[in-house]
């Protein structure tokens, strides 16, 4: 699972480097280990295409370890920007259907979510 999303992850900051105007990668990578506890990593990628000036629809993903507890996620996304802030802020909303899934001691819980913000 991890190649995968490694491998997904290269070919989509490819992509955004071919059209930069109307594609954009975002994401964030978390690490965190303190002592006499196991360290827990975080990695979330998303990748979006403007399909007009301020409509977008992508792909987001997730994947981590938190002590014991495995997790990964996946879905799409459908974002309206509505509102300019300068020239590099904007405001956006988000409708997000996702697909989740935590596997703690052998057992594997599957979530599906919808999400607007």
């Amino acid at each position: 699972m991890k190649k995968v999303v490694f491998l997904l992850a290269v070919l989509l900051t490819a992509l955004t480097s071919v059209n930069a105007q109307k594609n954009y990668l975002t994401g964030a990578v978390s690490y965190t280990k303190a002592t006499d506890v196991e360290a827990t990593y975080s990695v979330s990628p998303t990748i979006g295409h403007y399909i007009t000036k301020h409509v977008s629809v992508g792909l987001t993903g997730e994947f981590g370890k938190n002590g014991d507890a495995k997790t990964s996620n996946f879905g799409v996304f459908g974002r309206c920007d509505f509102a300019n802030l300068g020239k590099s802020c904007t405001l956006w909303s988000q409708l997000t259907l996702v697909n989740e899934s935590a596997t703690l001691a052998g057992v594997t819980k599957n979530e599906f979510n919808a999400n607007l913000g």
